[in-house]
């Protein structure tokens, strides 16, 4: 696994020797720093392992490890792979019906709409919308363990890091699904702009993702909190400045921004606020 050291925000682009380093953990090869941009607001890691290494992790099935790696010299951890279980399939379909991961979108999608779901795991809501809504469904989702549970439920998945799917001219979409995705993109505003292109007119992004203000980061007390800021396949954190500024950049127009958030769906732990949004082009 090869580290790379990150120079630039992978949003704005500020050098990252001009921003300030505002959390860390661990020592000497295991230390993990969080940088804050000074301009865009957006908190990224200032070393990370490169997208090569990144594919590689994913494509083990990592991400259904009982063991997830905290450091980024720890990413070849002994892992006991768990099979795909009923309980974890009911698990992410109760997740997708109760909003902690694509809350009201089952309701207003039109029929037959096209649909690509990032990250979508093995692939709950997407189902559903195909089976009760007729919809044509596609899934990007890198861990090899939940994209070979989405193939034997004939669900077209692009086996890879949405970075690397290669599109055509033909793919277009009504939709693009993001549940709690984007903190592990190693190039959002390159990933912005390319959905962007990707979405048909009145076309829409639905983002379902944890907002982090300044004070999660800088003081991170209880496990929790540690468990979410530190693991490895985050790279960048979101708040409510460095989302706007992204989306602008990437050529949304911030009064097409829909904020749908319920009370019974929006989540307040230590400090984190999950946000639903639909994005439109």
């Amino acid at each position: 696994m090869s580290i790379m050291f990150v120079n630039n925000c992978p949003v704005c682009g500020l050098e990252t020797k001009n921003n300030n380093i505002v959390s860390t953990k661990g020592k000497k090869k295991s230390k993990v720093e969080i940088v804050q941009c000074k301009n865009c607001q957006l908190f990224y890691h200032r070393k990370y392992f490169n997208i090569e290494s990144g594919a590689e992790y994913y494509s083990r099935g990592s991400c259904n490890a009982e063991i997830v790696p905290r450091s980024l010299t720890d990413l070849k951890p002994k892992i006991k792979k768990r099979q795909i279980t009923k309980k974890i399939l009911f698990d992410d379909w109760s997740k997708f019906r109760t909003g902690a991961r694509c809350g009201s979108i089952i309701k207003d999608v039109r029929k037959g709409s096209k649909i690509l779901d990032v990250g979508c795991r093995v692939g709950s809501g997407i189902i559903w919308l195909k089976e009760n809504k007729q919809c044509i469904v596609e899934g990007v989702e890198p861990d090899y363990i939940f994209a070979k549970v989405l193939e034997k439920r004939n669900i077209k998945v692009h086996k890879q890091l949405f970075e690397n799917v290669k599109f055509n001219k033909k793919n277009r979409y009504d939709i693009i699904i993001l549940r709690t995705v984007i903190d592990h993109f190693y190039s959002p505003l390159q990933n912005f702009r390319r959905m962007y292109k990707l979405l048909n007119p009145g076309g829409y992004i639905f983002l379902v993702n944890t907002l982090v203000p300044d004070g999660l980061i800088k003081s991170i007390n209880t496990k929790m909190e540690k468990d979410y800021i530190f693991q490895v396949t985050h790279f960048v954190y979101f708040n409510k400045t460095s989302l706007s500024y992204l989306l602008k950049l990437s050529g949304f127009n911030r009064n097409k921004i829909v904020d749908i958030s319920r009370k019974n769906v929006i989540k307040k732990v230590n400090c984190k606020r999950v946000e639903q949004l639909k994005i439109y082009k």
